[in-house]
């Protein structure tokens, strides 16, 4: 791969492909494809960063190695994610609300980084609003030692959760696996639509359980998740 220093600013179409990148990708505008890119560093907001691009963003095979605290290892909106290996930042995935819906499958979250200075709440996945679906991907937040916070936390929305679907993916570690915050969905700032976590795969690493607060004022369906290791319902 060639390496290239960060890509700050993109076109309508652009597609980044084939290269190392020491830093980071802003998209900034629409339709960009980010495919077979290993990424090496980050910033702030995260080592691919979303939240100004103007349109749809399709990102395939990549492999992000964060290299210092940065906030995530992607900030999404309106996107596409296939085969992702995410490690090193301190939450994998921050999925935000958008003009469209943002999918991600079939990827790797791991290995987090809890910046001990401000004593993070490191998630694999973190959702604040949007039109969300995560299926069959590998979530890991447990690191042999820490659980971490979750693998998926609803945060304390900023936008409507329009839906979310978690289906067939693999999930251990976090204090509870699943989290979710409803402050601003009772106090009517925001609205959720109906949550469906169907066919999932719960390992033991968490410090106190597998789900918290999937309660009213949430519409959500718990369905065929199990445990990892006996098959028997969680």
């Amino acid at each position: 791969m060639k390496a290239v220093d960060s890509i700050s600013n993109t076109t309508d179409g652009q597609v980044i492909k084939n290269v190392e990148i020491h830093g980071f990708v802003k998209v900034t505008s629409a339709n960009v494809t980010i495919e077979n890119v290993r990424i090496i560093g980050g910033s702030q907001l995260g080592a691919i960063d979303l939240h100004l691009a103007t349109g749809h963003t399709t990102i395939s095979d990549v492999t992000i190695v964060a290299t210092s605290d940065q906030l995530a290892g992607m900030t999404l909106r309106n996107a596409t994610v296939t085969r992702a290996d995410i490690s090193g930042s301190q939450d994998g995935i921050d999925s935000w609300g958008g003009p469209g819906p943002t999918i991600v499958e079939d990827s790797y979250i791991h290995n987090l980084n809890r910046n001990r200075a401000i004593d993070s709440h490191d998630d694999t996945l973190q959702v604040s609003g949007g039109d969300q679906t995560f299926k069959h991907n590998t979530l890991l937040p447990y690191d042999g030692n820490d659980p971490m916070n979750s693998c998926l936390q609803i945060g304390d929305l900023q936008g409507d959760l329009v839906q979310l679907t978690f289906a067939d993916n693999l999930c251990n570690g976090g204090n509870y696996s699943i989290n979710a915050n409803a402050n601003n969905v009772k106090a009517g700032k925001v609205t959720a639509g109906p949550l469906t976590f169907i066919g999932n795969r719960f390992g033991r690493n968490y410090r106190y359980g597998v789900k918290l607060h999937l309660g009213a004022p949430f519409n959500a369906s718990w369905s065929h998740n199990v445990d990892d290791l006996t098959d028997k319902p969680v």
